[in-house]
């Protein structure tokens, strides 16, 4: 009926990962000059080192992060890739509308978050589906085609 697949669109945030890789890189290529020269402790090599596998591996999660939303039979599901995904059955939900938000001032940015709004899963953008659940809980749904999104939740959890 639905499916959907985001990644992170932010310039600012590639960015601010680019950045740093090239300072590890950068510093890493001196470090390895003043070893051959003996002007620097072998220790250093490895803490640089250390510090690009890190820069290394928050870049690659997102690189490899998208936000995969889909009504399927059972009820809207929603993965962050690459942790484990949620199935909403429709039975829960009592409410699904279009809406425009803000990721910051609502929820703290993007990524899956919870706030005093309820729990959000967004990628980027600022127009998403906010579910209420029969339970009152919120959770908020970032989508690039929210109209779509809210018609397909809503079809499946009105009575025909």
């Amino acid at each position: 009926m639905f499916s959907e697949v985001q990644k992170f669109r932010q310039h600012l945030l590639w960015a601010l990962l680019f950045l740093p890789l090239l300072a590890v890189t950068v510093t890493a290529v001196m470090v390895m000059r003043s070893l051959r020269a003996g002007d620097a402790p072998a220790g250093l090599l490895g803490l640089v080192g250390g510090v690009g596998a890190i820069v290394a591996l928050v870049t690659s999660f997102f690189i490899a992060g998208a936000l995969e939303t889909e009504v399927g039979q059972e009820g809207l599901s929603v993965r962050f890739r690459p942790f484990r995904g949620r199935v909403i059955s429709f039975e829960e939900i009592a409410s699904a509308d279009a809406r425009e938000y803000s990721p910051i001032r609502e929820y703290g940015g993007w990524g899956y978050r919870i706030s005093p709004a309820g729990r959000a899963y967004n990628v980027s953008g600022r127009h998403g589906v906010q579910l209420v659940l029969k339970d009152g809980s919120r959770i908020l749904i970032g989508s690039q085609r929210a109209d779509e999104l809210a018609a397909a939740v809503q079809a499946r959890i009105e009575p025909s």
